[in-house]
């Protein structure tokens, strides 16, 4: 993949499969080190220990629809392969957690990409979940809950009418390269 944001897209997406009705992603930058930190965490159905072990074989998948599933092992190869590390912590019926970080100046690290793209299309199609966005660049902090959009539109428009996506889209991009201030791309 590209970029991070599409990484982060495949797992949300996968979340939502696993039936989670809330899902939380947080990523921490830290210009010092030059290192991102990527968590989801969903409250799924979670994995067995088994499946824990093979899910980042890319000829392991649960899908019944194709023989590989590659988003999971590619994310575990990306963050390796620019210095960063992968973890991932699933029980049944608790959820799982997939932690990865990135080395952002190697020559081997992926661009963070369309961040507010990527959270808010899973968001938009999927109004019975919940989003948390917990993002940080050293000391900028932006916090996005669809949990509080929801309230303000007081159930009268959905995150996917046209004229909330477009506002939420521009918020979202506006918070985030001001959370970001030039020191991540």
């Amino acid at each position: 993949m590209r970029d991070i944001s599409l990484h982060l897209s495949d797992i949300i997406e996968n979340s939502c499969a696993a039936g989670s009705s809330e899902i939380r992603i947080s990523l921490s930058f830290n210009s010092a080190s030059g290192m991102l930190q990527t968590e989801i965490t969903d409250n799924g159905k979670g994995m067995c220990a088994d499946t824990v072990l093979r899910v980042t074989d890319p000829f392991y998948t649960s899908r019944t629809t194709r023989k590989v599933g590659l988003g999971l092992p590619l994310f575990k190869a990306n963050a390796e392969m620019s210095g960063g590390k992968f973890s991932l912590e699933s029980e049944l019926g608790k959820g799982t957690t997939v932690k990865a970080s990135f080395d952002m100046s190697s020559v081997d690290g992926k661009p963070l990409g369309n961040l507010a793209e990527a959270l808010l299309s899973a968001a938009a199609g999927r109004g019975g979940i919940r989003f948390i966005l917990n993002f940080k660049v050293d000391e900028n902090e932006f916090v996005f809950d669809t949990e509080q959009v929801k309230e303000i539109l007081g159930g009268q428009l959905e995150l996917s009418d046209v004229n909330v996506y477009t506002f939420l889209k521009e918020y979202l991009t506006t918070n985030i390269n001001e959370t970001m201030a030039g020191k991540l791309h």
